[in-house]
């Protein structure tokens, strides 16, 4: 069998929900999860007389009602939602144990694949979030990753002999180059990463001094969150996530901006899979275009990084 699970953002995380699930689901197959187990809470007696408390008395008029018409509402927003959304498959046939091989980080690389796909289609780098988990912090949620970084750009600009490699056309010093470019745009990323992951990230400390700005109306401050650059640098173009499970198969949301993409994948032993969202009454941005450029650009990927045979 099989299950699906649709989450409201807002107030949690892909982390969350997929740490429940994996505790499901080792509780299924009967074998650890990996992770400490929660203390034994202590025996309720739900019959004992609790002291200190009394009974509340709620009075609340046609509730039913009310349930009924939001309920209905919801439903009617979720369905125009819904409509108005298009996804497209790409599953990437190269998992953690062929990229390993390749010498990067696995994350590093389907990031790559994504860049070298949306400079195809779109002839620019994309300001791109990766989300990042802050979990090991008290109240901690998220942090960005900007994976749109100089050593990526460098990548992207060696596109047409990625290509190349991929049809076996270019030569061995041309094959180096291409190689280097992607171990260095690989190592920034994971330097990122790791940042993010330990609090050492720019979006949320930005978020609270554009927010500190506003309140104290400071103009200098307000004058650097209103310039174009940094307006544009948060335009998530592509927005990604990276929910990788061993249980998990595909995984998404929908575009951030209106002519952005969202880009959720779950990379496992034996490939990686992307899920690619765009809106449809937008005509700049195609999902379907995009996963085909993704599949395209892991082989050129591969091709580069591949050990001699």
């Amino acid at each position: 069998g099989r299950v699906a699970c649709n989450f409201e953002h807002a107030f949690s995380d892909g982390l969350v929900w997929s740490r429940y699930f994996h505790e499901v689901y080792c509780d299924l197959l009967g074998k650890p999860s990996g992770y400490t187990a929660l203390a034994q809470l202590p025996a309720v007696d739900s019959t004992a007389e609790v002291p200190n408390a009394s009974k509340l008395q709620w009075v609340i008029d046609d509730v039913h009602g009310q349930v009924a018409t939001t309920v209905k509402n919801a439903a009617e927003v979720i369905d125009r939602l819904s409509a108005s959304v298009y996804h497209s498959a790409a599953p990437i046939p190269y998992g953690k144990k062929a990229i390993k091989t390749f010498g990067v980080s696995p994350d590093a690389f389907c990031q790559a694949a994504f860049h070298l796909s949306y400079y195809r289609l779109h002839g620019r780098l994309a300001p791109t979030y990766e989300s990042c988990s802050t979990a090991r912090f008290f109240h901690g949620r998220t942090e960005t990753i900007r994976t749109a970084t100089l050593p990526m750009y460098a990548v992207v600009l060696r596109e047409a002999d990625f290509a190349a490699a991929r049809a076996g056309t270019i030569s061995a010093t041309t094959r180096d180059e291409l190689r280097s470019l992607v171990e260095a745009a690989a190592k920034a990323h994971v330097t990122l990463a790791k940042d993010a992951s330990n609090g050492q990230g720019i979006d949320r400390h930005l978020l609270a001094l554009r927010e500190m700005a506003r309140e104290l109306e400071a103009p200098a401050a307000l004058a650097f969150f209103n310039e174009h650059v940094y307006e544009f640098s948060g335009t998530w173009l592509m927005s990604t996530s990276n929910v990788s499970q061993s249980f998990g198969d595909w995984f998404n949301f929908g575009p951030v901006v209106g002519d952005g993409y969202g880009v959720g994948y779950n990379i496992m032993d034996d490939a990686a899979h992307a899920s690619v969202s765009t809106f449809k009454a937008v005509a700049r941005s195609s999902a379907s275009a995009l996963s085909e450029q993704i599949l395209q650009a892991a082989d050129d990927l591969a091709a580069v990084l591949r050990p001699p045979q």
